[in-house]
């Protein structure tokens, strides 16, 4: 019965070793991952600063592009829009963007 007991105790001591082993690799995996995610978060609010960012100017410029256009000051009519512009293409554009514009 003795040999069994130091049996069992020479068994627990290494699976205690290779517990502690295990926890130490655990730990130093833990580390990592935690690191890992700091500099995500980090990444994240970064990203998430020039989306904001982003958004402002995105905003800033549909008003622009719905709001009045001083160019109508010296444009009078569609005709003259289109009589600048040098290509069909541009005279098409000019057209659509005098009406949406300036009308």
């Amino acid at each position: 019965m003795e040999t069994s007991v130091n049996e069992l105790l020479l068994k627990f001591q290494k699976k205690k070793a290779e517990n502690d082993v295990c926890q130490a690799e655990k730990k130093i995996k833990d580390d990592e991952l935690a690191a890992i995610q700091n500099g995500n978060a980090k990444t994240e609010g970064l990203l998430n600063a020039d989306s904001d960012a982003w958004k402002q100017e995105i905003s800033t410029l549909k008003e622009q592009l719905l709001g009045y256009s001083k160019i109508c000051d010296y444009v009078k009519d569609k005709a003259q829009a289109v009589a600048w512009a040098v290509t069909p293409l541009i005279q098409l554009f000019a057209m659509k963007w005098f009406k949406r514009k300036c009308a």
